[in-house]
């Protein structure tokens, strides 16, 4: 995607306003690689949580075994937002992006966790990991 329309949109997502529509059109550009997978990697590591919240939720939405999903696993597991938190584990839970043995380092180092939707995702992840 051009980088001034990228810009707009995250400015767009960034202001909160019509957020639901917002992020469910900016889905639609990333599943119709409109955004690559190295700009989804760059909005992943914005500071902007509504716009890390909207990439991750339309990379887990896609579940595909790409480099934006394995830096969305890798990296974001521990985000600061529990919007993101909760799109990683969900996505967690149920891709092959990742084994057994990375989805239980990702389960140890992920520490105090408050957000009971998340520890469900974990402890999905935990169940669904044993071997």
């Amino acid at each position: 995607m051009d980088e001034d329309l990228l810009a707009k949109w995250v400015k767009y997502l960034s202001s909160g306003r019509g957020y639901a529509s917002a992020s469910c059109d900016f889905a639609e550009l990333i599943w119709s690689d409109a955004v690559t997978q190295q700009q989804q990697i760059e909005l992943l590591q914005t500071g902007d949580a509504n716009v890390r919240r909207a990439v991750a939720w339309a990379i887990s939405d896609l579940s595909c075994d790409n480099d934006a999903m394995r830096y969305l696993m890798k990296e974001c597991f521990n985000d600061s937002d529990v919007g993101v938190r909760r799109h990683v584990w969900g996505a967690m839970r149920q891709t092959q992006v990742l084994s057994f043995d990375q989805k239980q380092r990702l389960v140890d180092k992920l520490g105090e966790e408050q957000d009971e939707a998340v520890l469900q995702f974990v402890r999905d992840v935990r169940l669904a990991s044993q071997p």
